[in-house]
C-alpha cells in the first residue's frame, strides 16, 4: 500500500514500517532509526508521526498533536522540527496525526481523526498507560478540527484530561470580520489567505459541529490552556475562546507570548521559545 504523506512530512515518506503501540512506547532499536516512523493503524485510516524525548524513561506524557494548516499559520514545512522540539523541551512522546492529503474535507477529517485517538487511548490504556497524561494539542486551523475531535471523543466516553491550543482560528467565516490593522505587516497577508483554507478543510455538511466558540460550552470539554501570540491578529479569538471555556472549566488556562505572531511555534527567537515551552510544561505538570 501506498501511504500519502503531507507536504509537511515528505521528508519521512521513505519509512514505511507499521508498529503497534506497545513498540512505540517500547522502542527496542536505536531512537534515532525510529523517531519519525509512521503508525498506520489500517488502509482507511490516517498514519501517525512519532517522536521521542531524548531519554525515554524521562517521558512524562504524551502529547497527540493534529497541526494546523502549514500555509495559514507559518509552519510549512517546520511540522517536523516542531515536533521534535517539542518531544524534546517536554520529555514526551508526540504523536502527529497528518491528515495532510488535501482530499478529505469536515466533517470527514474529524471523523478520521476521531477514531485515530479513540484507538489511541484505548490501546495505551490496554498498555497500561495512565491516560490522564494524555494532551491533546492542536494550533491555528488545527484547533477547529480538535474542538470537534474533543466532543466526539466525550459522546464516545473517552475521558480528556487536558488540552492545549496554539493561536487558534476559530470562526467558520472571516470575510466580515475587522482585522487589527497595525498587525497586518507581521501576519503575511493571513487575513486574504484563511478562508480559501478554511474551505479545503471544511465543507457546508454541519454533521458535526465546527464552531469552536460553541464548542467550547459543551459539558465535559477539558481542561485547556489556550496560547496566542501579542502581534496575532488571531489573538481576540484566542482570548474569546478562553473566555467562553471558563464558563465549563474554570482550570483552563490563558497565557498571551509578547512580540510573538501567528505561527510562533516554529519562531527562532530563544525567548518565545523559552517562555512557550515553559507555559507548555506548567501545564502539563
Amino acid at each position: 500500500m501506498k501511504i500519502k504523506s503531507g507536504d509537511n512530512f515528505c521528508e519521512i515518506e521513505k519509512y514505511k514500517l507499521y508498529r503497534t503501540v506497545h513498540d512505540l512506547l517500547h522502542p527496542t532499536i536505536s531512537k534515532k532509526n525510529i523517531s519519525n516512523y509512521k503508525v498506520v493503524l489500517d488502509d482507511k485510516l490516517l498514519p501517525v508521526v512519532v517522536f521521542y524525548p531524548d531519554k525515554m524513561s524521562n517521558s512524562k506524557s504524551i502529547i497527540l498533536y493534529v497541526v494546523g494548516d502549514g500555509k495559514v499559520n507559518g509552519c510549512f514545512g517546520k511540522y517536523s522540527d516542531i515536533c521534535k522540539s517539542l518531544a524534546k523541551k517536554t520529555n514526551s512522546i508526540v504523536l502527529a496525526i497528518d491528515y495532510f492529503d488535501g482530499t478529505i474535507k469536515y466533517p470527514t477529517v474529524v471523523n478520521k481523526i476521531t477514531k485515530v485517538i479513540k484507538y489511541l487511548y484505548e490501546e495505551f490504556s490496554n498498555d497500561g498507560v495512565d491516560t490522564s497524561n494524555i494532551i491533546l494539542m492542536s494550533d491555528s486551523v488545527g484547533c477547529k478540527i480538535m474542538g470537534s475531535v474533543i466532543v466526539k471523543l466525550i459522546d464516545k466516553k473517552i475521558n480528556i484530561n487536558k488540552s492545549i491550543m496554539f493561536y487558534p482560528v476559530v470562526r467558520d467565516n472571516y470575510n466580515n470580520y475587522k482585522w487589527n490593522e497595525s498587525l497586518m505587516s507581521v501576519n503575511f497577508n493571513l487575513d486574504k489567505n484563511v478562508n480559501n483554507y478554511l474551505s479545503k478543510y471544511f465543507s457546508k455538511d454541519k454533521e458535526v459541529n465546527c464552531d469552536l466558540l460553541e464548542l467550547a460550552y459543551y459539558k465535559g470539554f477539558p481542561k485547556s490552556l489556550i496560547v496566542t501570540g501579542d502581534m496575532d491578529i488571531f489573538k481576540d479569538d484566542g482570548e474569546l475562546l478562553f473566555n467562553n471555556l471558563i464558563n465549563n472549566n474554570e482550570e483552563s488556562k490563558y497565557f498571551n507570548i509578547k512580540f510573538a505572531a501567528h505561527g510562533f511555534l516554529s519562531s527562532n527567537d530563544e525567548e518565545i521559545m523559552f517562555e512557550t515551552y515553559k507555559v507548555i510544561n506548567d501545564f502539563i505538570l
